[in-house]
């Protein structure tokens, strides 16, 4: 359940695994897995800096789901 999240999650944020930056996890009942060589799967580009109106807009219709 969300338990296993959360205790992942307090574990992460401990000096017990200092290296493990840029690695992504995931969680399923009694399962933690750690993924490698993940690739993109959608991406939003713009030069400069994004406004908050426009993550508002863009990061729901591209990432969201059933989109």
């Amino acid at each position: 359940g969300t338990e296993n999240v959360a205790s992942l999650a307090v574990c992460l944020s401990t000096e017990y695994l200092p290296n493990v930056n840029g690695y992504i996890f995931g969680v399923n009942g009694g399962s933690i897995y750690v993924y490698s060589n993940p690739t993109p799967d959608k991406k939003i580009y713009k030069a400069g800096v994004f406004t908050m109106d426009e993550m508002d807009q863009l990061v729901p219709k591209t990432f969201g789901l059933g989109y």
